[in-house]
């Protein structure tokens, strides 16, 4: 619908709020149509909500939604909680979609920064830098890749550059993946593990 459209387009933009607003009417117009919910659950991704996203996802499922609509933004939400396991098999069922989404959005952020962690994922890191470095040029928030940026960096022995990106994502939003990744990149790099015990949760 246009009000789907026009908060998709709000969302490629950096505009959060407004994507809520037009998806949030499209939920008036169509309650039953998971549309909506998908585009809610994306627009709590980018605002760094990932288990209120969670719940708009579930939603937008149980409406019917097939995962390929919603799967690369699930992805992201995953990847925000640590849990890239479920983030890889997310985005390799999105990865069709999300090219066709590319075709049909190329400004969005968010849409290549999915397509940088599916190629990670899927041991490409040179091409996952290269939409990193895009949906960085587009204003997608880095927090959405981060983590993956770093693995994708440290695929190419860049261990440094790596070990950078995992700081900053522990500093935003600490989890036990990206924590692993970090003690890894410093065992490959022969540093002292000594000070990144303050990332691990306990």
């Amino acid at each position: 619908s246009a009000l789907i459209g026009a908060g998709r387009a709000a969302l490629a933009l950096g505009d959060a709020q407004g994507a809520a607003g037009f998806f949030g009417r499209a939920d008036e117009v169509s309650p039953n149509s998971p549309l909506p919910q998908a585009g809610m659950g994306a627009v709590a991704v980018h605002n760094g909500d990932p288990q209120a996203a969670m719940q708009f996802f579930a939603r937008a499922q149980q409406l019917g939604a097939p995962l390929a609509t919603f799967g690369a933004d699930r992805g992201l939400a995953y990847d925000l909680m640590g849990q890239q396991v479920l983030a890889q098999a997310d985005y390799r069922a999105a990865l069709g979609f999300l090219v066709r989404a590319e075709q049909a959005a190329p400004r969005d952020g968010t849409v290549k920064a999915a397509l940088g962690s599916a190629m990670v994922h899927m041991e490409n890191p040179t091409r996952a830098l290269d939409y990193f470095g895009e949906a960085q040029l587009r204003g997608a928030p880095e927090r959405l890749f981060l983590s993956d940026r770093g693995l994708a960096r440290d695929l190419l022995g860049q261990q440094d550059a790596a070990q950078r990106d995992y700081q900053l994502a522990l500093s935003m939003a600490p989890n036990d993946e990206t924590t692993r990744r970090y003690a890894l990149s410093l065992g490959i790099s022969g540093d002292s593990p000594s000070h990144w015990h303050q990332f691990i949760r306990v």
